[in-house]
């Protein structure tokens, strides 16, 4: 009698833990869920937070002024200013400043209300001048406001494109010594690029990404030849580009181009050299020419004075 209590109490009791025990493990499991969603909101609301200001007020804020503002812009929508945004937005880009034209209007907008505020604030407070010289301060200070960042964009754009034409001749000839010793032309800029992080390696390593993101080689070539400033480096695009439709040697293609913009960086240098000696009339005519005719004639100067 004993043994079937104990036998019906176990049997319960197993009953009991395997009933029970599923309910545990689905409760234990929906907590752990639960936690894990209210850990994940608040990582998500503490990455939020830690993002800077700019990020999270002040460009947003930006971009909803530049949508206004390249709404109220006169032609919105036509052909020529579609030609000035795409302008703009290549030399964004050739200058490495990752915003959109229409923030770059804003930004000249704002920076010519400054200069006429502030010009027009001290020709009229401090120096305390008539109306019309207070108002052709003010308006100096809207064009220069207007210019300056168009003027230092392009100095920027130039620098960069210099530094990608100067660049071309010796990248061209490392590129035909890793493809002629086994690598391929992906991997060859790749490893450039880990050594030396120029803007010419910039260029092409975005090609490599673009290909390797699964856009057709050929049209990566042609993006970068668009984006580009650059004649050069535009011929090497499509130099690539018909290499690869017709089925030339990608070797050959580089060595051709590699003794090409070698042969172009030289005449440049001797236009260069040539042009050097015409340059330097200007500081010995102003500074040279008057020490030396001091120097020579000023101890005859008085004798000269005596005669006359």
């Amino acid at each position: 009698m004993q043994i079937v209590v104990v036998s019906a109490a176990l049997t319960v009791f197993l009953l009991f833990i395997s009933l029970f025990g599923r309910l545990g493990r689905k409760a234990d499991l929906s907590k752990k869920r639960l936690a894990a969603m209210k850990g994940a909101e608040q990582a998500v609301g503490n990455e939020e937070l830690r993002r800077p200001l700019s990020e999270r007020i002040t460009k947003p804020l930006l971009n909803a002024l530049s949508s206004s503002l390249r709404k109220l812009l006169p032609g919105n929508g036509g052909k020529k200013n579609s030609k000035n945004r795409e302008k703009t937005q290549r030399m964004l880009y050739s200058a490495e400043l990752r915003i959109t034209p229409e923030e770059f209007d804003l930004i000249k907008l704002a920076l010519a209300v400054i200069l006429c505020g502030g010009a027009y604030w001290l020709m009229s407070s401090v120096l305390q001048l008539e109306i019309f010289d207070c108002l052709l301060g003010a308006v100096i200070g809207l064009a220069l406001g207007m210019w300056a960042p168009l003027f230092l964009l392009k100095k920027k754009v130039a620098a960069r494109n210099e530094s990608i034409l100067h660049d071309l001749p010796e990248v061209m000839d490392l590129l035909v010594v890793s493809v002629e010793a086994g690598l391929g032309l992906d991997a060859a800029i790749t490893r450039l690029y880990e050594k030396q992080k120029s803007p010419l390696l910039l260029e092409l390593m975005s090609t490599v990404r673009d290909a390797q993101m699964g856009l057709p080689r050929r049209e990566s070539l042609k993006a970068m030849g668009d984006r580009s400033d650059v004649q050069e480096l535009r011929s090497f695009a499509a130099a690539m580009i018909q290499a690869e439709q017709l089925g030339v040697s990608i070797k050959k293609v580089l060595r051709d181009q590699s003794k090409q913009l070698r042969l172009a960086y030289r005449q440049r240098c001797e236009a260069k050299a040539m042009k050097a000696p015409v340059k330097m009339l200007i500081p010995m005519i102003a500074f040279i020419f008057p020490v030396m005719f001091i120097v020579l004639l000023g101890p005859s100067l008085p004798r000269i004075a005596e005669i006359f």
